[in-house]
């Protein structure tokens, strides 16, 4: 039996909780981190090559919409901003 009075047993006195938030014991080293960031930017974005010649019929086609595709007018406005802006940059 414990003597209530008794201060000098260890598992009596109060232990002091460390500072911080608890760890989880899952936590990721951040180079993995930044690969499961960077896989998720990749799903973002799709890299396509075109020929020169085929730019203007591009123009053209995204100029004029095939109504059955039933595609948007902002991405419509989006993929001819990609086109026009990938086009300057390539110095055409």
């Amino acid at each position: 039996m414990k003597d209530v009075n008794d201060n000098q047993t260890a598992d009596l006195l109060p232990i002091k909780r460390p500072r911080g938030r608890p760890r989880t014991g899952s936590a990721l080293p951040g180079a993995v981190r930044q690969a499961k960031y960077r896989a998720k930017l990749a799903e973002n974005t799709v890299t396509v090559t075109f020929n020169r010649d085929d730019v203007p019929a591009l123009k053209l086609l995204l100029a004029n919409p095939n109504p059955a595709l039933d595609v948007d007018q902002d991405t419509l406005d989006r993929l001819v901003a990609t086109l026009f802006t990938s086009a300057l940059e390539q110095g055409r």
